[in-house]
């Protein structure tokens, strides 16, 4: 499973929450009325009510600059981790599309020796899309068997005759 730790940062947490989602672990807590960050955040209103005071007498280019700046400060985060951490960076994404390919590579290389193939998911909520990708098309009355478990875009699988066997339960 996709920890908060490495929300966005690789092609799972991608295929659970999306690009720009919400992670599992934060979005768990979220409307539990947590006050972490009450302080700062009290902090932040009284900055920026100081600020908007200062602002009503300072000179137009002044206010300018200042909502450049405070702009440019509050896209930083963002800026950083689109730019280093996350899967979908454009200096990653070729790593990261390989991942869920090689996983659709071999379950439809494996559906296709066998005519088609039923999946069946133990634990891996983000290896649905990509199987269901893998078989589109794909139709017969006696299918093979396809069982995906966690760690399944490790992209290791194994066959055993008419079962193929991708992630922990190898």
């Amino acid at each position: 499973p996709v920890d908060a730790a490495d929300c966005n940062e690789n092609a799972e947490a991608l295929f659970i929450d999306g690009a720009n989602g919400v992670c599992r672990d934060v979005r768990r807590e979220a409307g539990r009325g947590r006050a972490d960050g009450g302080a700062l955040a009290l902090g932040f209103v009284v900055a920026v009510a100081v600020l908007a005071a200062w602002l009503r007498r300072a000179a137009p280019r002044a206010r300018a600059l200042v909502v450049v700046v405070a702009a440019s400060f509050a896209a930083m985060p963002g800026a950083w981790a689109l730019g280093t951490r996350r899967a979908d960076r454009p200096t990653a994404l070729r790593d990261t599309a390989a991942v869920p390919r090689a996983l659709h590579d071999a379950l439809r290389a494996h559906a296709e020796a066998w005519g088609c193939a039923e999946i069946t998911v133990h634990g891996c909520p983000s290896c649905e899309p990509v199987g269901r990708l893998a078989l589109a098309g794909l139709r017969c009355d006696h299918p093979a068997a396809i069982e995906l478990h966690p760690g399944a875009f490790d992209g290791v699988c194994e066959a055993s005759g008419a079962v193929l066997r991708c992630g922990a339960a190898r």
